[in-house]
C-alpha cells in the first residue's frame, strides 16, 4: 500500500514539472530530479533516522536562484518519502495500543486465573493483596504491542484466562501456552495481541507448569518415585488443562492408587488413578481422561519403577547370542605352536580333529557361530582398533572384512534368532553407531547414531537397544523392516541387556538414590509390553 502511495506521488510531482516552472533552466529535469530523490535519503544516527538529503538540499535551496518553489515542493515529496520508508503501522498504533492495555489495569482490586481452553476453563484462584495486584500490574505493563495489519490471531491454544477488576469494569486477558508466533498475551473481547514473556515468568511461580517427581503409593514402604521430565510435564499439563467431570459419575474405590506430584517449591497436587492409569481424580476438582499416551507412560513408568532396595548390584554378562547352535564341533581360541600369535581353532569332539581357521592378534579376540558354515570374528589388533570378518569355514583362509581399524564395542554384538544377522556398535568418539548386517551377504547398515549402548535381538524384525538421550537412560525398539524406532521408553537408572531368546528380552535396571542401592529384572517381549520379571 505505501508502495503504491510513493508511486503515485512521484509521478505527479514529475509530471507537473514543467507545468510548474516559472525560469528557463538548463538541466532543469535533471536538477528536479536530485532535488526529490536526494531530500528522501536518510541515515542512521544513535538508532534514530534522520532526513540527512533533506537537510542537504533545503541548504542547496538556498544557493540556487531559479524555480525554489518547484524545487521546495520536490524536497518536501522527498522528505514525505522519507517519513513513510522510515515508519510503520506498528509505529503509529503502537502507542495506542500501549495507552488501552494501560487503561485496561488501571484501579484493578482483583484479580481471579482460570485454566483455559477454547472449549473449557476452570477457576485456579484469585489475588486481591495491594502489593501482589501491584506487582502484576508492574509485569502487564511491560507487554509490548503486537500489531496484526493482515489478519487478527486468535488464541485456540490451552492457556490460562485472567480476569481484571475494578469498580467500573471487568478486563479479559488470555494468555497462550505456548505463544502465538510473537503474541502470548490477548486483552479485551477483541484479543488486541501482546508480548510479554515476564508474564510467563510469573505465572510459572505462581502456578508451575515442571513438576519434579510423582510419588506413587507415597505413604508405604513400596513407594514408587518417578521423575521422567517428559512425563511428568504432560501429566500436569492434562490436569491443568483436559476436561474434568464430577465424581458423582464414577466408582471412587476404583480410584486406589494415591500419588502425590511434587513441584521445586514445595508445592504440589493429590492424585488417585485407577489400577489401569485410564483415570486420574484430583480431590475437589473432578476426574480426568487420561490419554492412550499418557496411561501407556504412566503403567510402564510405574512398573520400571518397582525396584528392591539391594546390598550391592548383581554383575551380569553381556549378551550378544540369541539362539544356541548344537554341534559336534567345538571352537576355541590358542596361542600357535612357536608362534607370537593366536589361532582361532575347531576341533570335532569324536574324531579329535583339529583344524586351524584364522590367525589373529589378540587372545581376548571374539568369534560367534553364524549359520554353518560362516564364523564372525572381531580381531582385536590394538588400543581401539578392531577389525570384523566373516570366515566361511569350508575355505577358512579367505575372508571378508566387514569393517577394519575402527573401534568396535565388543559386547555390542549381537546375533539375530536365524543366526545370519547381527549388529554391532561402532564409538565415533562423540557419538556411537549401531549398524544392522540383515545377512552375511548384505553390507552394513547404519541404524541409529547417538549415545548406543547396546543392542540385541528381540525377533527377526525387532532389535532392542539402550542408549542415553539428554542424560535420560532409554530402552528403545529399533523395527528392521521399516528402518525405524518405534518404541521408547525411558529407564529410571542405568539399563543392562542380560538375556534373550524366545521372542523375549530381559534386562535390568540398576538405580542409585541417595545411597542406596535397587534394582529390578524386567522383560519386554514381541507385543512390546513390559513386565516385572517374579
Amino acid at each position: 500500500m505505501k508502495s503504491i502511495f510513493v508511486l503515485l506521488l512521484i509521478y505527479k510531482r514529475v509530471n507537473l514539472l514543467y507545468v510548474q516552472q516559472e525560469v528557463k533552466e538548463h538541466f532543469y529535469f535533471i536538477k528536479c530530479l536530485g532535488y526529490l530523490f536526494l531530500s528522501s535519503v536518510h541515515s542512521i544516527i544513535l538508532g534514530n533516522p534522520i532526513p540527512l538529503g533533506g537537510i542537504l538540499m533545503l541548504i542547496l535551496l538556498c544557493l540556487d536562484k531559479y524555480n525554489k518553489v518547484v524545487k521546495l515542493k520536490l524536497i518536501a515529496t522527498g522528505l514525505i518519502i522519507f517519513f513513510l520508508s522510515s515508519t510503520n503501522f506498528q509505529m503509529i498504533a503502537s502507542p495506542f495500543q500501549t495507552k488501552y492495555l494501560n487503561m485496561q489495569i488501571e484501579n484493578i482490586d482483583k484479580i481471579e486465573l482460570f485454566a483455559y481452553t477454547p472449549n473449557a476453563e476452570e477457576f485456579l484462584f484469585e489475588i486481591n493483596e495491594g502489593e501482589v495486584l501491584r506487582e502484576w500490574a508492574e509485569i502487564l505493563q511491560m507487554s509490548t504491542p503486537q500489531i496484526a495489519w493482515k489478519n487478527k490471531t486468535l488464541p485456540q491454544n490451552s492457556g490460562y484466562k485472567i480476569l481484571l477488576y475494578n469498580q467500573e469494569k471487568t478486563t479479559e486477558l488470555i494468555v497462550s501456552i505456548p505463544a502465538l508466533g510473537a503474541k502470548n498475551l490477548f486483552v479485551g473481547p477483541y484479543y488486541i495481541a501482546y508480548d510479554n514473556p515476564y508474564l510467563i515468568d510469573l505465572l510459572e511461580e505462581v502456578q508451575p507448569t515442571n513438576p519434579q517427581v510423582l510419588n506413587i503409593n507415597p505413604y508405604s514402604d513400596s513407594a514408587i518415585l518417578i521423575d521422567n521430565s517428559t512425563l511428568l510435564n504432560v501429566l500436569w499439563r492434562t490436569i491443568l488443562w483436559e476436561q474434568k467431570y464430577d465424581i458423582t459419575h464414577y466408582n471412587l474405590d476404583e480410584f486406589y492408587i494415591p500419588a502425590f506430584l511434587n513441584f521445586e517449591n514445595e508445592m504440589g497436587c493429590k492424585i488417585l488413578f485407577t489400577d489401569d492409569f485410564a483415570y486420574a481424580y484430583i480431590p475437589n476438582r473432578g476426574v480426568i481422561s487420561l490419554s492412550e499416551y499418557l496411561q501407556s507412560m504412566l503403567l510402564e513408568q510405574y512398573i520400571l519403577s518397582d525396584l528392591k532396595t539391594v546390598d550391592a548390584f548383581t554383575f551380569y554378562e553381556p549378551v550378544h547370542i540369541y539362539t544356541e547352535l548344537n554341534s559336534t564341533t567345538k571352537y576355541y581360541l590358542e596361542v600357535e605352536n612357536d608362534s607370537l600369535y593366536y589361532g582361532l581353532y575347531k576341533e570335532d569332539y569324536i574324531t579329535k580333529e583339529k583344524t586351524l581357521l584364522h590367525t589373529i592378534t589378540a587372545v581376548d579376540s571374539e568369534f560367534f557361530l553364524l549359520k554353518y558354515p560362516y564364523i564372525l570374528l572381531l580381531d582385536h589388533k590394538g588400543a581401539s582398533q578392531y577389525f570384523l570378518m566373516l570366515i566361511n569355514q569350508n575355505v577358512p583362509e579367505k575372508h571378508r572384512y566387514i569393517e577394519k581399524g575402527v573401534h568396535i564395542i565388543p559386547e555390542s554384538i549381537a546375533i539375530g534368532p536365524q543366526n545370519n544377522s547381527f549388529t554391532y556398535i561402532i564409538n565415533n568418539g562423540e557419538t556411537t553407531t549401531l549398524f544392522y548386517v540383515q545377512d552375511y551377504y548384505q553390507s552394513p547398515l547404519p541404524a541409529v547414531t547417538g549415545h548406543v549402548q547396546d543392542s540385541v535381538f528381540l525377533s527377526d524384525q525387532y532389535i532392542v537397544l539402550t542408549q542415553v538421550i539428554e542424560g535420560e537412560s532409554l530402552i528403545c525398539v529399533y523395527d528392521t523392516s521399516i528402518g525405524k524406532i518405534i518404541k521408547y521408553t525411558y529407564i529410571p537408572g542405568e539399563v543392562q541387556l542380560i538375556q534373550s531368546g524366545n521372542n523375549q528380552v530381559s534386562f535390568a535396571i540398576q538405580q542409585t538414590k541417595e545411597s542406596t542401592l535397587r534394582e529390578g529384572v524386567f522383560t519386554i517381549d514381541t507385543s512390546l509390553t513390559i513386565v516385572k520379571q517374579k
